[in-house]
């Protein structure tokens, strides 16, 4: 399967990999103590995961936050803390088990940032990774 560079990508990779894109109106809701990002395992096992944001407004990205962590069946991790400046960014979410999912987002400036609260959320599920803009 081609990238449309002129790359090879492998089919598995390619089928595994969610990429999506949205405009996040989460950053107009968000408050300083409000989570930005909410990493929930829907598997039956507890499952390890790396997640990684990166600047994507230059043609050189750059890495601004990477974690890894351990979550047990049924519950989340909250990142509040992620991201304080606007601009386009890429979150990377891989399990230790190969699934990977990417999620474009055109995050706002801080001081368009209003008074409610929404969130990214990430479901790790058997068969992938699903994201969503959620509020409340």
């Amino acid at each position: 399967m081609s990238s449309g560079r002129g790359k090879s990508i492998p089919r598995r990779l390619f089928t595994s990999v969610a990429i999506s894109s949205v405009t996040i109106g989460l950053a107009g809701c968000l408050k300083d103590d409000d989570p930005q990002v909410r990493v929930y395992n829907a598997r039956p096992n507890p499952v390890t995961v790396t997640i990684e944001l990166y600047n994507i407004e230059s043609e050189s990205e750059e890495r601004v936050f990477n974690d890894r962590q351990t979550i047990q069946p049924s519950e989340a991790h909250e990142y509040e803390q992620m991201y304080d400046e606007g601009g386009m960014k890429r979150l990377v979410v891989r399990t230790e088990d190969g699934n990977e999912g990417q999620h474009e987002m055109d995050i706002l400036p801080k001081s368009e940032w209003g008074d409610g609260s929404g969130y990214l959320s990430v479901q790790i599920k058997e068969d992938g990774i699903e994201f969503k803009q959620a509020l409340g």
